[in-house]
């Protein structure tokens, strides 16, 4: 194989990323290459297998199909559409990497995690929905200076068998600062280390009748939704010096509160009584 380079696509029609016929010189970017897909016309690249490179600028259309696709040094682009398939897990790791999609974002199922610093951004995801699938499917941003910002999310539905899992670790800040609604679905949020945030500054509605919404704070981490009312399926986590928005909460299935004193000024309703209150 050549030595590090930037590989160039250049098939004039859409195809797949892992043909090496596709790029100049002819082969497949690697990890320590950067990917650049700039050709005229409608043209769609699609990732059907886990891709690594040091980082991609995309103007034409992507579909990332495979079981991961990585980024790992300096900016990435798509500045087309961005469709994220099959569970694909879109992963940014290290200081000063970032990946944004500029364009429509569809990532249905998908996960992310932003590692080490990294940033990744949809501006234009605007719906996210779980699926039926038991695999489980996790945002996280871990680490200092790590985040996840989805500006344009406005709703979420969780899954029917497993959760989507939205953590904000070691520092790590995940925001969604558009996102209104939860729907129907299995959907759970955790700040978790100093310095970890959430930002769910309007949200304002859950939808859920039966399946759990949960919210966890603990070790210093935050998780802002100032507006929340809470829902009949909602269960919260205050631990090890959390702090969470929980006020204004009204409802609630439960709660758990340990080493901490915490009012819940406005809560009237528990609907499945379960309580716990610790140290």
């Amino acid at each position: 194989r050549a030595p590090a380079a930037t590989i160039f696509w250049t098939n004039t029609a859409s195809g797949s990323w892992s043909v090496a016929s596709n790029w100049s010189p002819n082969q497949v970017p690697g990890a320590a290459d950067d990917a650049v897909i700039a050709v005229p016309g409608d043209v769609t690249v699609t990732a059907g297998s886990s891709v690594t490179v040091r980082s991609l600028q995309c103007s034409n259309h992507l579909v990332m199909a495979g079981r991961t696709f990585r980024v790992i040094a300096g900016p990435s682009v798509v500045q087309g559409q961005l469709w994220m398939t099959n569970g694909v897990l879109l992963s940014a790791t290290g200081a000063l990497t970032s990946f944004t999609a500029a364009g429509q974002a569809s990532a249905n199922g998908s996960g992310f995690e932003a590692i080490g610093g990294a940033d990744i951004s949809l501006p234009n995801l605007v719906a996210y929905a779980r699926g039926a699938s038991c695999s489980s499917a996790s945002w996280r941003a871990n680490g200092s200076g790590s985040s996840l910002d989805f500006p344009g999310l406005v709703s979420i539905t969780g899954g029917s068998c497993a959760p989507v899992e939205i953590q904000a670790l070691n520092g790590g800040t995940v925001s969604l600062p558009q996102l209104v609604t939860l729907n129907e679905g299995l959907t759970s949020f955790l700040a978790d280390g100093t310095n970890s945030a959430v930002n769910l500054g309007a949200l304002s509605q859950s939808l859920a009748t039966t399946r759990l919404h949960s919210f966890e704070a603990r070790n210093a981490g935050l998780i802002s939704m100032p507006q929340f009312p809470g829902g009949r399926t909602t269960k919260v986590t205050l631990q090890s010096g959390g702090t969470m928005d929980v006020a204004q909460l009204r409802e609630l299935s439960g709660f758990t509160v340990n080493g901490m004193a915490v009012n819940f000024a406005a809560l009237t309703n528990l609907t499945t009584g379960n309580v716990s209150v610790q140290g």
